[in-house]
């Protein structure tokens, strides 16, 4: 759940106070930027949401959750280690990204996936 820690990282900062570099070090995230890091994948997941149900009238499933967050905090096993540590499951942009998965139709079945060939 190295994700999770960037998120306390980057949303809640006055709460951790002063963290040692050493600390920092082993959440790094792949992009280098805790809160871009945490952006693009919250913002990634809901932008799924938001371009399958715009008028946030769509389908539920029976625990209320909408399609993106049937695999909320999952990144899949298509994961390789960067130059500084940490883990990430795309490239894009020149950067290296932990971007959650969102959930992809195929048949009658639902799987989570990174991109329409990883899961």
């Amino acid at each position: 759940m190295q994700l999770a820690k960037w998120a306390a990282l980057a949303l809640v900062p006055s709460a951790l106070g002063d963290l040692p570099t050493t600390t920092l070090a082993t959440v790094m995230p792949p992009g280098g930027k805790i809160g871009t890091d945490v952006e693009i994948t919250i913002n990634g997941s809901e932008l799924e949401e938001a371009n399958t149900d715009p008028d946030i009238n769509a389908w539920l499933d029976s625990r209320g959750y909408e399609n993106a967050d049937k695999c909320a905090w999952t990144f899949g096993h298509s994961q390789f280690q960067t130059s500084n540590g940490s883990w990430a499951n795309m490239t894009f942009g020149g950067h290296n990204w932990l971007i959650q998965r969102n959930i992809l139709k195929s048949g009658n079945s639902f799987f989570c996936m990174v991109d329409s060939t990883h899961d």
